[in-house]
């Protein structure tokens, strides 16, 4: 097991959380004893604001495919797109995930 393949504490989400608002990714993955990379995973798969140019990134007030996949499939995050689906709703996978 790697560094980086133990679970996260609700105690470092909360971390997280709090220090996304005052701190660089860098300066979080040292205070938490984390991978800078799996800092960024975890910011977004809370999805938290990423901070770039010292600024934070303002949270998109409402997401349609978010609340439409929640609806349907229960957790998003388990949703894999498949071609035939990016096919059906003309759309491709890059555009698809900027949404």
């Amino acid at each position: 097991m790697k560094k980086d393949d133990k679970p996260w504490s609700e105690q470092e989400e909360n971390s997280l959380s709090e220090l996304i608002k005052t701190l660089t990714v860098k300066d979080i993955a040292k205070m938490l004893g984390r991978s800078e990379r799996s800092v960024n995973i975890k910011m977004h798969r809370l999805r938290l604001p990423i901070k770039k140019g010292g600024k934070l990134k303002e949270l998109v007030s409402r997401n349609i495919v978010h609340e439409m996949l929640t609806q349907r499939i229960g957790s998003p995050e388990s949703f894999r797109p498949t071609r035939e689906f990016l096919d059906r709703i003309g759309m491709g996978q890059k555009r698809f995930w900027q949404l």
